[in-house]
């Protein structure tokens, strides 16, 4: 999600120029979720889709949806197969589904990719086209145009700095040729999309934390270190 970042205007709530750079805790009524880490979380229109994550002793399957207006939390009624147990897993929304891509059961890496239909709530394992990239977890999920595009992430053994691209048209897999200053190898990053660029900072390489800041253009595939002024954020992963 955007730190800081404005949020869209709408009828109760008109577009500011100025943050009030305020936290508050949400008052949530409801199914409120167990603790938990490395949840993977969407926002579409005003709700946010939670799946998933680790909940202390064991990494978790559940399924919860909060509503921004009503400031309730329910869980997920579906059917069809659940993703499984994971952590540390991307999400993210295209025409009215949400796709699910890889993360970590607590005993391996993976590298399926599920569908849940917003319309139905039935969950579906996506059957790809061609091979899908390595297992791995922590990495950078955004949608561009019609694809789902990853950056990075861990396998259990090599920290990564591939991309790769599924287009939803012809359901297929494919290695993409970035070009320019593109980040070293890192998992778990911070990360959001921004029009045609996704923006990457830090991440853990397998021997330090980073605060390295980036961005990659995603129309052309081409990335770029962002110079930074100021109070630049100590290094950090997750």
């Amino acid at each position: 999600g955007r730190a800081l970042a404005e949020l869209p205007a709408s009828p109760t709530r008109p577009r500011n120029t100025q943050f009030s750079r305020c936290w508050r805790q949400v008052n949530c009524t409801g199914q409120i979720p167990g603790p938990r880490s490395g949840a993977a979380s969407v926002i579409v229109s005003n709700r946010m889709f939670m799946f998933g994550g680790y909940g202390g002793s064991g990494r978790l399957d559940d399924f919860y949806e909060f509503n921004f207006d009503t400031k309730v939390w329910r869980r997920v009624e579906y059917t069809g197969p659940s993703p499984g147990v994971r952590e540390n897993n991307g999400v993210v929304e295209y025409k009215g589904c949400l796709y699910l891509f890889g993360g970590y059961n607590g005993s391996q890496w993976l590298n399926d990719f599920h569908e849940f239909n917003l319309d139905t709530n039935a969950w579906r394992t996506v059957e790809p086209n061609g091979p899908a990239p390595a297992s791995r977890f922590g990495y950078v999920s955004v949608v561009q145009g019609s694809c789902f595009v990853l950056f990075g992430g861990y396998d259990g053994t090599t920290w990564l700095n591939d991309m790769h691209e599924f287009n939803f048209e012809n359901m297929s897999w494919a290695p993409v040729s970035a070009t320019g200053q593109i980040p070293s190898i890192r998992s778990c990053p911070s990360w959001c999309k921004e029009a045609d660029s996704v923006f990457v900072f830090g991440g853990y390489d397998g021997v330090q934390r980073m605060n390295d800041f980036f961005e990659c253009n995603l129309a052309t595939y081409t990335w770029r270190q962002i110079p930074c002024a100021g109070t630049v954020p100590s290094p950090r992963y997750f």
